[in-house]
């Protein structure tokens, strides 16, 4: 199982009264349930190797800052990035 995929699964078993972890992880599924765009973007970094994943993670959230992409949609990029 991809390292990834692993640390989203463990969000299943977490302690709620960590809220800042359970809220990154509300708004990763809240984002890819309202943009199917986002969501398969989702789905390929899921599928990479740690490191071209990195890699990828850092310009996606390059370029989203440059098209002044939704602030949600960057922070939840970046706790992807963040989880690795």
């Amino acid at each position: 199982m991809p390292p990834l995929l692993k640390k989203i699964m463990s969000f299943f078993n977490k302690n709620p009264y960590e809220p800042r972890e359970n809220d990154s992880f509300i708004r990763l599924l809240q984002v890819m349930e309202e943009d199917d765009r986002f969501k398969k973007q989702v789905e390929k970094l899921i599928k990479m190797d740690t490191l071209r994943r990195g890699e990828v993670l850092d310009k996606i959230i390059e370029q989203m800052r440059s098209d002044k992409a939704p602030k949600e949609h960057i922070e939840v990029m970046q706790f992807i990035k963040d989880g690795e």
